[in-house]
């Protein structure tokens, strides 16, 4: 199993349609072929401040995934809110 987690402030003046974009977003990650789970979560003591986890099956899911135009768009419209360097993470865990 493949676990991404991602650290991320977004520009508080595009709150309203980050919160958006995330809610589809999510759903649309949750449905991928591989994907066990997906979920963004704000952080309650940082203002505009969100946390994103990822759980793929393996490896060759993740790679199928981020090889698709789709996500190229999502990757392209996330970094469009984010304000600052994002902090990205992977871990590989045994099944």
């Amino acid at each position: 199993m493949i676990m991404i987690t991602g650290n991320f402030a977004i520009v508080p003046s595009r709150r309203g349609e980050f919160l958006a974009f995330a809610r589809e977003l999510v759903e649309r990650e949750r449905d991928t072929p591989g994907c066990l789970a997906f979920a963004i979560y704000e952080d309650v003591t940082r203002e505009n401040h969100f946390l994103m986890l990822e759980q793929w099956a393996d490896s060759e899911a993740l790679d199928h995934h981020t090889a698709t135009p789709e996500f190229d768009q999502n990757d392209s419209a996330l970094n469009s809110f984010i304000d600052g360097e994002p902090g990205w993470d992977e871990y590989e865990f045994d099944a």
